[in-house]
């Protein structure tokens, strides 16, 4: 499933059955797509030399990758998420 985010397409992958409101939802996708966002900011997203494409894929295919490897309930799960994606990001 894709959603738009700030006008970003957001990969979620299949909505497991625990999300049972819209809060939960958001929460969730906020909690994704932050650590994301950041990534993109911090590696050149506004003055164009951000890499959308890594290894044949989109950086959304490799952050719906790496949530699924991840404890979505850990305290540190945005933290987890942003260093999994410098780890793999081709300049970090």
């Amino acid at each position: 499933m894709f959603i738009s985010v700030c006008g970003s397409p957001i990969f979620l992958g299949k909505i497991s059955v625990k999300y049972r409101g819209f809060h939960s939802l958001t929460h969730s996708i906020i909690r994704k797509t932050s650590p994301h966002n950041q990534l993109r900011q911090d590696y050149g997203y506004k003055d164009g030399s951000y890499v959308k494409t890594w290894e044949g894929r989109e950086d959304n295919e490799h952050l719906a990758e790496i949530v699924q490897s991840l404890d979505a309930t850990a305290e540190n799960f945005s933290d987890q998420l942003y260093e999994a994606l410098k780890r793999r990001y081709p300049s970090a």
